[in-house]
């Protein structure tokens, strides 16, 4: 059994290096956002980069995991590396084979795709969106590649690798960009160094590979039959893991026929929700995934326990950030993005979209930990008919919102469609595999949390006020400025942020909180 301190040690490992890379991401949207800003151009290459970024998410690194992970633990534990060797070539051979005839596919019918994905694009936005999805759609070989690797990884408990890849591709894209913006160069030249930040992951994770002691092996045919059952769960696993992905495809579509910018405004709108979505969540929930499959064999409550566990640890993490985030999201897009290209206008258009995407950041972040508990137990069916349901749910009420509210419309439905998927998934948990979230103690939990966050967030609401009143008035102003107005101002408030946090952690137990993974 793995114990609470190897799960906290590991989910800090990956949550820390996941918070470097949205560190990165915070300069690479910075730098996007002067180089493209919000305009018809950043619409078109938003449009191109969320398909090979969206199917990496759903078809490598969600669906290929939920199908490898569960089977890896289990097969390293009968019969060690040779099982994870023989499982991970055929990975390679079968998923790399599906991934490079999707990928010719969207190239060759680039024009028809890019229409597809923005049906309101000009003409011209819709060849600028085909020409950049002719060079990244490669960048999904790279990346598919590097998600099987690391499936070998997690049946060893190694997760530092994974976690470090999205670091290296933010470092070369950063670079990459740097470099457009500096020297004035078109966007083809930006989807080339995105190519190069998906080869460069893919080489860190073979050495990594190699390095644990792994290796391939040759293809035997009666074998084979052996990875059917992966593949099955793989299929359905994509249908799964396309929650939160379809629902950003289909916002951008309704959003091609609003004014210009406003993909590029829901596409940032959306990043900044996926950071606390990406530093906790996702770690907590790919720690957990392996742990729920070696709970799955023992006991339902067990697994309930964990799951019980899992989302106080959620909903500890999830309601100060989304009340943090809201209150400064005019602040994060004016110090962030605000530009020549992106006015003032966008800015509070996109700081309002983020407001709306927060209202569902718990329910987005406990669906991870759901469907991890649902693949634990080699169920990916069930899960995929959800996802449909939550996906079909979102087109309506896109449909339904967007004459009244325009792109608002479209943030408040993809989040309202992410509580449809979680209230389906604990039901369908409960009646089928007896797995439990103990509402009462939930219940209490959150409520205890609500009374701690509101005794302690008062005074640091209050000192963060009395701050803001010295800078502006008993500051030169340049200095105020850029304390107040430039990324300078999260010098100062992330302090506090982390003060807070510390004081949270400090006086949990006199509102009687209990963390099991933080004991």
């Amino acid at each position: 059994m793995v114990s609470r301190r190897v799960v906290r040690k590991k989910t800090i490992e990956v949550a820390g290096l996941t918070l470097l890379s949205r560190l990165l991401g915070l300069t690479r949207d910075l730098l996007m956002s002067r180089y493209l800003g919000a305009t018809a151009l950043s619409d078109a290459f938003v449009t191109a980069f969320r398909l090979p970024n969206s199917l990496r998410k759903i078809f490598a690194e969600g669906a290929m995991s939920a199908a490898l992970v569960p089977t890896m633990v289990q097969s390293y534990k009968d019969e060690g590396r040779p099982a994870i060797n023989k499982l991970t070539t055929y990975g390679l051979l079968i998923f790399e084979g599906l991934v490079l005839l999707t990928t010719i596919m969207v190239i060759v019918g680039a024009d028809t795709v890019a229409h597809w994905l923005a049906p309101g694009f000009s003409p011209a936005q819709v060849a600028a969106t085909a020409s950049f999805l002719r060079i990244l759609m490669l960048f999904l070989l790279t990346i598919s590649s590097s998600a099987i690797l690391a499936g070998a990884f997690q049946s060893v408990d190694h997760f530092f690798t994974p976690a470090f890849g999205p670091v290296v591709i933010n470092m070369v894209f950063i670079a990459g960009l740097a470099i457009c913006y500096w020297f004035a160069l078109p966007p083809v030249v930006l989807c080339w160094f995105v190519l190069g930040a998906g080869v460069a992951q893919m080489l860190v994770h073979f050495a990594t590979y190699y390095r644990l002691g792994f290796g391939f092996c040759w293809v035997n045919g009666k074998e084979f039959r052996t990875f059917l059952p992966v593949m099955h769960k793989f299929v359905l696993s994509c249908v799964s893991m396309s929650a939160i992905e379809m629902g950003l495809v289909i916002d951008g579509m309704f959003a091609s026929y609003l004014s210009k910018g406003t993909v590029t405004l829901l596409y940032y709108a959306n990043r900044w929700m996926g950071v606390p979505h990406g530093v906790f969540a996702i770690a907590l929930s790919t720690v957990l995934l392996p742990q729920f499959a070696r709970y799955s064999q023992q006991s339902t409550e067990k697994v309930s326990f964990y799951l019980l566990e899992a989302s106080k640890m959620v909903a500890w993490v999830t309601l100060p950030t989304m009340l943090g985030m809201w209150f400064f999201a005019d602040k994060i897009f004016y110090t962030v993005h605000l530009s020549p290209k992106f006015p003032l206008a966008s800015a509070n258009e996109g700081a309002f979209l983020l407001q709306i995407f927060l209202m569902g950041l718990f329910f987005c972040s406990i669906n991870k930990i759901l469907l991890s508990v649902f693949y634990a137990f080699h169920s990916t069916g069930i899960p995929a008919v959800v996802v449909m349901a939550a996906t079909l749910s979102n087109v309506a009420l896109n449909a339904l919102l967007i004459g009244p509210f325009q792109s608002a419309g479209l943030a408040a439905a993809t989040a309202l469609s992410w509580t449809v998927q979680t209230g389906l998934l604990i039901f369908l948990l409960a009646r089928l595999f007896d797995v439990h979230i103990d509402r009462k103690m939930f219940g209490s939990f959150v409520m205890r949390y609500a009374a701690q966050v509101a005794v302690v967030g008062a005074p640091f609401l209050g000192l963060y006020l009395l701050l803001l009143a010295f800078i502006t008035h008993a500051v030169p102003a340049y200095i105020s400025y850029l304390l107040l107005d430039t990324v300078l101002l999260w010098s100062w408030v992330g302090l506090l942020g982390y003060l807070f946090v510390r004081v949270l952690l400090y006086t949990r137990k006199w509102f009687g909180i209990q963390l099991h993974f933080m004991e």
